[in-house]
């Protein structure tokens, strides 16, 4: 049982994770598109 709560822990940081990294590339992307492309 208590590895299971582990893995779920585990699970929602990743998905966190992911959101967040995400994020990030999206916010560079419109940084290092040029406003005529």
């Amino acid at each position: 049982m208590r590895a299971r709560g582990k893995l779920v822990s585990i699970g929602s940081f990743s998905q966190k994770t992911v959101f967040s990294i995400l994020w990030i590339v999206r916010q560079g992307a419109q940084w290092t598109v040029p406003p005529n492309g």
